[in-house]
């Protein structure tokens, strides 16, 4: 709308900030080759005045990934552009682009998380896990246009296939196009949605009120999400000075059966490998009560692993049965971890 009339407003700046104050979790900005929307400008202060998280979505270019590593996003989105289109149509076929999208990964230099937009052609699976191996985005656009209940079906299954890549190592992601007010509820309740993007249906409600618009679509988000169901619960407390003991007694060999084989390398070098051990034992421990099992039945500690993302946050992924189980069940391993002076607690 700014740069249609030529003006200096609407101000996309303002606009993130209102967002953010709505209850937004991050700002999606499109910064294309032809400048249509987004400018340089909007890009820097973005950066730099936004108190959550970033996520450019660019063209594969040498232009483009040289803004994105001067500007040092949260997250950078690889998405196919044409200069006739309105929005961003479909997704990145990552096959016939192999080498372009190998680009970024030889030359990205910051700690941010980027990820292609792909199509949803199955075929492309294979291809992208070996190119990339990172977060994806995918495009909602085809789930969002199925215009009756059997259709809707159809979209939203082959939708869940093709969201089967989020279960797998490092392939989380967001979602996006074609979302508003009328759809976000349902497909906010599907298991494969990790994050999504929301722009357009914004704006026309959001004239006078733009903060009411943004808090409402918030509303409906979280209220799709709460629409999963729990399928399994887990929760373990384990006293920090029975695990000092155990390792007195019989040195590593605790933490040999508990760890795999990256938390061993964290372990061995950390300052607190005590407290450390403790953690981990009890996500696992949680985790595995939450798939109904225990450690027992084919299911082992170093099938669950603790890893970080790009933000530090702590996640769990799953190996082997416990993988298979988890895929078996339609569950994602989600747990919240502390400690306290004395205990380490995981549910």
């Amino acid at each position: 709308m700014r740069n249609a009339r030529g003006t200096a407003y609407p101000d996309p700046v303002q606009a993130a900030f209102i967002a953010e104050q709505a209850g937004a979790d991050g700002i999606t900005v499109h910064l294309r080759e032809d400048r249509r929307h987004i400018t340089d400008r909007d890009v820097r202060i973005l950066r730099q005045t936004l108190h959550t998280r970033m996520n450019l979505e660019m063209a594969v270019t040498e232009e483009m990934l040289t803004i994105a590593c001067e500007t040092k996003p949260h997250f950078c989105c690889l998405v196919p552009e044409k200069r006739q289109e309105v929005t961003t149509e479909g997704g990145l076929d990552v096959a016939a682009s192999a080498t372009r999208c190998a680009m970024p990964v030889n030359a990205w230099r910051m700690p941010a998380s980027w990820s292609p937009c792909l199509s949803m052609r199955m075929k492309r699976r294979s291809k992208r896990r070996r190119t990339l191996a990172r977060p994806i985005s995918k495009s909602t656009r085809l789930l969002c246009r199925c215009q009756n209940r059997r259709r809707a079906g159809q979209g939203a299954g082959t939708y869940c296939q093709s969201g089967h890549l989020r279960r797998q190592p490092r392939a989380e992601g967001e979602c996006g196009h074609g979302l508003t007010y009328h759809n976000v509820k349902a497909i906010a309740a599907l298991p494969e949605m990790h994050e999504l993007n929301i722009g357009h249906a914004i704006l026309p409600c959001g004239d006078e009120r733009p903060e009411r618009a943004v808090a409402e679509m918030k509303r409906l988000m979280l209220e799709g999400a709460r629409l999963m169901a729990i399928l399994g619960l887990g929760t373990d407390i384990v006293e920090i000075a029975r695990i000092e003991a155990v390792i007195a007694r019989s040195g590593d060999r605790l933490a040999r059966r508990v760890l795999s084989d990256h938390e061993w390398s964290i372990w061995e070098q950390h300052q607190q490998p005590v407290r450390f051990l403790a953690k981990r034992f009890a996500v696992k421990e949680a985790a595995a009560k939450a798939l109904g099992t225990g450690i027992r039945n084919g299911l082992a500690f170093n099938q669950f692993e603790v890893y970080n993302d790009e933000l530090g946050k702590p996640k769990l992924r799953l190996w082997g049965e416990a993988n298979l189980l988890a895929e078996r069940m339609g569950v994602s391993a989600i747990h919240v971890l502390s400690d306290e002076r004395h205990y380490a607690c995981a549910t």
